[in-house]
């Protein structure tokens, strides 16, 4: 359960308004009192059962609830959602001629229903009672899969996966007048999926590893239902993005001890229709959805853990993106015409590490600290532009304590964020309008927290 009553939005600044002020709010932000206030209640039920020959059943269900109430600067909205659905799965082993496999048969169900209303405002903050949008949503998916599991060997291990992705949205508009026309419809998004993976256990303590697969994602009911043209229903041009992804890697803890373990990865992603979010000067803030023909993800990934002595140990990872566009042009009026064929995506770093310290000394019984530093290379923020971000660092501290109160398991910890106080950006609005893209960070702060568990 959890109830969030007030989060405010200051909205993304231009470059002139950081510099003048960076915990300033934008103007129309203040004007319309953007924010949140939510409240969420989830909950979920796993039962499994071993079977006599080493297989497993397994059925797992779930519900969740969401109210939003969410004043933004184009629009006053006022969602209601519920969702609920279920897993079912069943693991046999089973052998292929000589060679031992485990077969895992299951399916996947999830409903959705949006009641979502889009309300004009007055001058100053609170809604009109006229209304932009008024219509009920409905998403169902449906995924059955077969996995299998092959040893060849007691060092290798062949992994195999099918899908079929079945999601149906439909929506009924419940704002008809005589110059606004009926939106309700239906749309039907499917996909079969695979995937293909070998592990081998090369040495005691190295792993090497290499997996194809292919991916298929839907746009949400928000991101079809915010359309250019402001009409109703579902943006029939949004189509679901697709990808073929290939990774290869290898992990391994040298000497078999657990002192350092470590991990170096090559990705590819080759996607087709990615999702592209932009806005228009017309709608401020309000962020739509485009299709990108085709793009190329690659990259590499590494990590590390190094336990320094008993109590002491450094973590850290390290991940270089080259993320292309292949093919990609769009028009957004009758005028202009942009060909992005080769231009980098907006809003991903080149460079992205992380170093995380922590201490668990012996003689504090129960006491720690941990130290962090992440740091971000400059990227672009916009499809068209040569606009881009600075780079930035930032280090955060938190010191706690662990420990049992009776029966009752408790980690009260003291956080300070931002610790030397740098004046970066986190995070930015891509395409933005206006060229609002900027979203400082906060400055150096201190928060204080409380985790609590009953002890079994």
């Amino acid at each position: 359960m959890g109830d969030d009553p007030r989060a405010d939005n200051p909205g993304a600044l231009t470059l002139d308004e950081l510099r003048a002020n960076r915990d300033s709010a934008a103007a129309v932000n203040l004007q319309r009192d953007a924010g949140k206030d939510v409240t969420q209640a989830q909950g979920g039920l796993t039962l499994q059962r071993q079977l006599a020959d080493g297989g497993e059943v397994a059925a797992t269900v779930f519900g969740i609830t969401r109210s939003l109430k969410n004043p933004q600067t184009f629009a006053y909205i006022d969602l209601d959602r519920v969702a609920y659905g279920g897993r079912f799965t069943l693991s046999r082993p089973a052998h292929l001629g000589a060679l031992p496999q485990l077969l895992t048969v299951g399916l996947d169900f999830q409903r959705q229903r949006d009641d979502r209303v889009n309300f004009d405002y007055r001058t100053g903050s609170q809604p009109d009672t006229s209304r932009q949008l008024d219509q009920l949503e409905h998403v169902t998916e449906v995924g059955p899969f077969l996995q299998s599991a092959l040893d060849l060997s007691t060092r290798t291990t062949v992994t195999a996966g099918l899908r079929y992705d079945r999601v149906s949205f439909g929506v009924h508009d419940r704002l008809i007048t005589a110059t606004n026309p009926d939106d309700s419809g239906r749309r039907l998004m499917a996909a079969l999926s695979g995937s293909l993976g070998l592990t081998v256990n090369a040495a005691d303590a190295v792993t090497v590893y290499a997996n194809l697969g292919s991916s298929f994602e839907t746009p949400t009911t928000t991101e079809q239902a915010n359309r250019p043209d402001t009409a109703g229903g579902f943006n029939p041009a949004l189509k679901p993005q697709q990808a073929v992804n290939y990774e290869v890697g290898v992990r391994g803890t040298p000497g078999g001890g657990r002192r350092l373990t470590w991990t170096a990865a090559l990705f590819r992603a080759d996607v087709r229709d990615e999702l592209i979010s932009y806005e228009v000067p017309s709608s401020p803030q309000r962020r739509f959805f485009r299709n990108a023909g085709s793009s190329r993800h690659l990259g590499v990934e590494l990590g590390t853990e190094l336990a320094l002595r008993p109590g002491v140990s450094l973590g850290g990872s390290y991940t270089y993106s080259h993320f292309r566009y292949v093919r990609y042009r769009f028009s957004p009026d009758t005028v202009r015409t942009f060909v992005l064929d080769g231009r980098a995506l907006p809003g991903v770093p080149p460079s992205w590490g992380h170093v995380m310290l922590r201490v668990s000394p012996s003689f504090a019984r129960g006491g720690w600290a941990e130290v962090e530093t992440t740091y971000s290379s400059s990227y672009p923020v916009d499809d068209t532009l040569s606009t881009r971000t600075s780079p930035w660092w930032a280090t955060n501290l938190r010191l706690g304590w662990e420990g049992a109160v009776g029966s009752v398991r408790a980690t009260p910890f003291l956080g300070v964020y931002n610790l030397f106080n740098r004046l970066y950006v986190g995070s930015v609005t891509i395409n933005a309008a206006r060229s609002r893209y900027y979203e400082p960070s906060p400055g150096r702060s201190v928060y204080l927290g409380l985790s609590v568990a009953a002890e079994r």
